[in-house]
């Protein structure tokens, strides 16, 4: 009778190292789904802080682009606006593209309504674009 019992013994222990395998694979399943969502989460803030950077870098530049058409209006007030490129030297890393315009005032006068659209990066299938407009008033020696 003896060994009856011992076999039963052996046989409730195989279940059981059985019945923990499958526990622990089961674990180690979530546990692999939980990694992978936050991996994946990790990447879509990495890609949208990119993307944040981006508008910044193009609102920075729309506002060069005022500043520019400004200084040129006081040299010129007949400067009607450029498409300027800027290098990817200059910005370390990508190019962008500076379109700016200058209307006439509709009251006439000396303001003239300057306008500034910025794409950074200037080549690529994802990119930032950030408008500026601004009254500019010219000087009377102008």
């Amino acid at each position: 009778m003896q060994r009856s019992h011992s076999r039963l013994n052996d046989e409730q222990r195989r279940r059981r190292h059985g019945g923990f395998a499958v526990v622990v694979l089961v674990c180690l399943l979530v546990a692999g789904m939980v990694l992978a969502s936050l991996v994946k989460l990790a990447m879509l803030q990495d890609r949208q802080s990119g993307r944040d950077q981006w508008r910044l870098q193009a609102g920075w530049l729309a506002d060069s682009g005022i500043n520019r058409a400004a200084s040129r209006l006081a040299g010129n007030p007949d400067y009607a606006g450029e498409t300027w490129e800027v290098g990817s030297d200059r910005l370390g890393g990508d190019g962008a593209t500076v379109v700016i315009r200058v209307q006439n005032d509709k009251g006439g006068g000396r303001r003239r309504l300057v306008t500034a659209e910025a794409v950074f990066p200037a080549a690529g299938p994802e990119q930032a674009r950030q408008t500026r407009q601004l009254f500019v008033s010219l000087s009377e020696e102008s």
